[in-house]
């Protein structure tokens, strides 16, 4: 059982849950376009299937 799971009433744990999942989904996007900017600036590297 999670700190947050343990600390809200039964009655909300939906509500919370589904608030947080909305938050970090939410959040994924701008991940990828900071990580392709910063791959861009930076120069990113191919370091898998390359010969």
């Amino acid at each position: 059982m999670t700190c947050r799971q343990s600390i809200t009433p039964p009655e909300l744990l939906g509500r919370v849950n589904a608030g947080v999942r909305f938050i970090i989904w939410g959040w994924m996007p701008v991940g990828v376009v900071v990580g392709g900017m910063l791959g861009t600036a930076v120069g990113s590297v191919k370091r898998y299937g390359s010969r």
